[in-house]
């Protein structure tokens, strides 16, 4: 390999309402030709990445980005190089997107994103998309189990539109959790647990989350793609773990000192993005994180924040 390095701005463009994606497809005879992919293209010498984005989807599609934010920061290595993708959303534009190279371009709902042909190497593009900004944990031991329902109402409230249940070392009963599951679906969110693959289905849950121990002890995926299947992680080698074994997405931390270990110091944000852009994975930010740190968990390099505090609510049943 050469060793050099491509840099490349992609956007996501969303619709006014948030529900449609942009795509466009890529011309017959080049490399993966007739595919499609979210536009862009590659940074200048120098070039700031919100400078190159705007620039090129100026000039591919006729829009002037007015605002957008980071969702996923892409590696990989080629033969003759090192293409690294630097994906943001764009939630704001002026002008009406055409091809304006020739290419077809597509609105496509983002709840049909998984069935586009895409290269390889846009799928982890996909998956943060789908990922919402703020990832609730609840530890049902903290609350009566007459009050989880309400828990998650507010929980909701907030935001919050997925949440992690850490139960504690006798498992809820899983009529309990199904339970649980249909209040989540009216409000909007997705529901992950712990436990076996049969157990999501049986409960009905959105995914399964993996605790560190049960991450590294796996050969594979053994959860159906329908569900999500999640993993914490400390460590380089429990991320490239969870790569290994088609995980969706990990949560890593910490981040900050934690009000329940104060005297563990966190990691840092500059350790955390090192550890973030060795993968290519959509990564959520945890320890002594809130709503407050979203954007600094984004620039450096989170699909989004995790937490338990921050999100918690007094319930009195």
């Amino acid at each position: 390999m050469t060793g050099s390095v491509m840099e490349v701005a992609v956007g996501v463009i969303l619709d006014p309402v948030g529900k449609q994606v942009l795509v466009a497809k890529r011309p017959p005879g080049v490399h993966l030709g007739d595919c499609w992919e979210f536009p862009g293209g590659k940074l200048e010498v120098g070039e700031a990445v919100e400078d190159a984005l705007k620039r090129e989807l100026l000039e591919e599609i006729g829009i002037t980005v007015q605002s957008s934010e980071p969702l996923i920061r892409l590696e990989n290595r080629y033969a003759d190089r090192v293409v690294r993708l630097f994906v943001r959303i764009v939630n704001a534009y002026s002008g009406v997107p055409h091809g304006r190279e020739g290419q077809t371009i597509r609105w496509v709902a983002a709840s049909d994103l998984s069935s586009i042909p895409f290269p390889p190497a846009n799928q982890p593009i996909v998956q943060a998309l789908h990922l919402p900004d703020l990832l609730g944990i609840l530890n049902v031991f903290d609350h009566d189990p007459s009050a989880i329902e309400g828990v998650l109402y507010g929980m909701a409230e907030q935001g919050v539109r997925m949440v992690r249940l850490r139960e504690g070392p006798v498992p809820i009963e899983d009529k309990v959790i199904s339970a649980w599951i249909e209040v989540t679906k009216g409000l909007g969110l997705q529901l992950l647990i712990t436990g076996s693959p049969n157990r999501v289905r049986c409960t009905g849950a959105s995914g399964l989350h993996l605790r560190t121990t049960e991450l590294m002890g796996l050969s594979g995926r053994e959860l159906p793609r329908a569900f999500w299947l999640s993993a914490s992680c400390h460590t380089l080698g429990e991320l490239k773990k969870a790569v290994e074994i088609g995980v969706d997405f990990a949560v890593l931390g910490p981040v900050l000192p934690t009000k329940s270990h104060p005297e563990a110091e966190g990691m840092g944000w500059e350790a955390f993005q090192n550890l973030v852009h060795s993968v290519n994975l959509p990564v959520y930010a945890l320890g002594g994180l809130g709503r407050e740190h979203l954007q600094q968990a984004k620039a450096s390099g989170a699909r989004g924040v995790a937490a338990v505090g921050a999100f918690a609510v007094a319930v009195h049943s």
